[in-house]
Formats: C-alpha cells, structure tokens, sequence
C-alpha cells in the first residue's frame, strides 16, 4: 500500500505542482466509509489536460488516432494508467518514465480496489483510492462455552464485571423463578443466556463474570462461568449465514 500513496505523492509533486508555485500543497487523507479505506491524495497544482493526455496516448502509440474518436472522458481518463503515457527524457528524484501510474493501477486492481482520478485544470488533481477490508484486526473478550470459544469486540463491551461471589442466574428447582434481568448501579440490563441460544446443555453452571454489552437502545448482560481472556483476534468479512433473535 506504501507503494502506490509514494506514486502518487510523487505524481502530485511532479508534475502536479507548477514551478514556483506558491502556497503550493499536497494532502494525503485516510478515512473508513463502511467496510471499506479510501485514500485520497490531494494537490492544489495544475490540473490534467485530458486533451494532453489523449494526444500523448497516440504519439506514443498506445491507441490509434482513429480509436482515439470514440473514447469516452471515462476511457481517456483510464489512459493515465498505461505504461510508457510519458516517456520523459529526465529522471529525477520525482518524475519517472511514465511507470509510476501503472503500477498504482496494477497494484490496486490486484488488492480488488478502484481508483478515480478528479481533476480541474488550474486547481489540482485528486486521486481517490477505494479499499475492500476483507480482514480486520481487533482486540476482543475471549471465553468458553461447552467446546467453543466465543470473542466479542471490546468496542461492544460496556463493562466486564468479576463477580464477589460465585452466582446461578438458572432458576431453581420448578418452583424457582427464573432471573430476567442484571442491576448494575441502577441500570437493569436483560440476562441472557448463551447455552439456549447456541443449544448447548443448559447447565446449572456457577458465573464468575457478566459482560455488560450496550448497542442501539439494548442493553444485555451476558454470565461468563470460566475461561475469560482478551485476545487480538482476525475477523475475515463473510456473508451472514444466520441470526439471533429474541435475545
């Protein structure tokens, strides 16, 4: 990903910037927009001549003059991206020999991102990078249930008590009535239990902890018996498979 943003810092600085340009700069922003990083690289140089670059293309023979006719402004845009656009005779620290585009343009193709290029002559050029996240790291509360293991997010986690004593939240015996809720300073947080929803044995197990979770306007309380940990976990996004309801 270093790549391809030094490519594209480079474009902005030449030959993005004019020649003693003043107030000249180049922003460089990171932002998340769903599921997805886009990476804007941002100048507030000279603009692209797309009549320039359309020209270029048939000098150096990457289309014919008459193919050239009946390109669309999407289709000369995307001949920025070919390899040899600008054969420039000076190498510098900055200007290549008309690689450096097409390699940003493989490299984004490869990691299944699109690029978009805006550009206003007189006022600048932005190159817009859009980024699947496939793969997500994120540090989470580890435990165990009968033969599985559980994370939720620390971002979910309102607050992760160790109990003073040991607790059964199940009823006892069939006269017993059965705990619906959790009070924590006041607050009533809605018990529930993961054995009925993942149909695992319910046991009449003794707690140790209760995770306290707050989303939308929920507020759940979830009796941990053992095997409690924070963990670093990888979560690869994949299609929803099923659904809890009527927690």
């Amino acid at each position: 990903m270093v790549e391809f943003i030094f490519q594209l810092w480079k474009k902005a600085v030449s030959p993005g910037i004019k020649t003693g340009q003043k107030k000249a700069k180049i922003i460089l922003e990171t932002s998340l927009i769903n599921d997805r990083l886009q990476i804007k690289v941002e100048d507030n140089g000279q603009g692209i001549n797309w009549q320039n670059i359309l020209d270029l293309a048939i000098k150096n023979k990457i289309v014919t003059r008459p193919a050239a006719k009946n390109l669309n402004l999407t289709e000369i845009k995307n001949l920025i991206f070919s390899a040899g656009i600008s054969k420039g005779k000076a190498l510098t620290t900055v200007s290549g020999r008309g690689m450096g585009l097409s390699l940003v343009k493989r490299k984004v193709d490869s990691l299944g991102a699109n690029i978009e290029i805006i550009s206003s002559l007189g006022k600048g050029t932005s190159f817009v990078i859009d980024l699947p996240l496939p793969l997500s790291v994120f540090r989470s509360i580890v435990f165990a249930l009968g033969e599985f293991h559980f994370g939720i997010p620390l971002t979910h986690i309102h607050k992760l008590l160790k109990l003073d004593e040991v607790k059964n939240f199940l009823p006892r015996g069939k006269a017993g009535k059965k705990n619906k809720n959790f009070t924590f300073k006041k607050n009533k947080f809605k018990l529930v239990g993961l054995n009925k929803l993942f149909s695992q044995p319910d046991l009449e197990a003794l707690y140790k902890y209760i995770i306290l979770l707050k989303f939308d306007k929920n507020k759940l309380a979830i009796p941990i018996a053992t095997g409690i940990s924070e963990e670093e976990l990888i979560r690869k996004k994949t299609p929803l498979v099923g659904k809890i309801i009527n927690i």
